[in-house]
């Protein structure tokens, strides 16, 4: 498909025939509040108007209306619960006769996910005052990192348990606002191939004198 300056590669055809596309989901938070968010687009074949019917996990969630060779992006709010742990099949099927034909563009599904590691590290957000015990780590080497401030990282102090499939680790959140964290197991944690120390230039001094002044590419200054 041509398609301007866009991508030009799509996925599946969607005709009037089913068609399944799955997408696995780790450590959904099955009793959450929140609604999940699933974000489908598709992109036109036929120049004929597009009815599209979409299910997820056997349950329908929506539909999309469009025209031609258009590229269409919809989101459909779910309940949390509809989710499943693992495999979701979503499900499309065109519903405008046998000459309404689209591609799969993208799927994008947003859902809570639970306080439980991912391969031994997990990035969150804990809320002001808000307890926190994240499960699932496989060492009791865990640490906390505050990356709210990319720019001035802190390391929290928690609370290591060992739980019967593996650590859990605990801590309070103090801070007055919403923090974004990171925890992660030593062995997740990465290693700089080179450090070495900035000097500083000497530019800003008043014996230095010029009326033009060129940084070179890669160096510091």
């Amino acid at each position: 498909m041509r398609n301007g300056d866009e991508e030009n590669f799509f996925g599946a055809v969607v005709s009037g025939s089913a068609l399944e596309q799955s997408v696995t989901l780790n450590s959904v938070a099955l009793s959450a509040r929140e609604t999940a968010i699933i974000e489908v687009s598709l992109q036109g074949v036929t120049t004929l108007p597009h009815q599209v019917s979409v299910s997820l996990n056997g349950s329908s969630i929506g539909r999309l209306v469009f025209n031609g060779q258009a590229r269409t992006r919809e989101k459909f709010e779910v309940p949390q619960a509809i989710l499943q742990e693992g495999e979701n099949i979503l499900t499309f099927q065109s519903t405008n006769g046998p000459s309404d034909i689209s591609l799969v563009d993208s799927i994008r599904i947003t859902y809570q996910h639970s306080y439980r590691a991912d391969n031994d590290w997990l990035s969150f957000t804990a809320r002001s005052g808000e307890a926190v015990t994240i499960a699932g780590f496989s060492s009791k080497d865990v640490r906390l990192l505050d990356v709210t401030d990319e720019r001035e990282v802190q390391e929290l102090a928690v609370s290591i348990e060992q739980t019967k499939d593996g650590y859990a680790a605990s801590f309070a959140a103090s801070r007055a606002s919403d923090r974004r964290l990171l925890a992660l197991t030593e062995s997740k944690a990465l290693q700089a191939s080179n450090v070495k120390a900035d000097t500083s230039s000497s530019l800003r001094l008043s014996s230095n004198a010029a009326d033009f002044v060129i940084k070179q590419p890669g160096k510091s200054g």
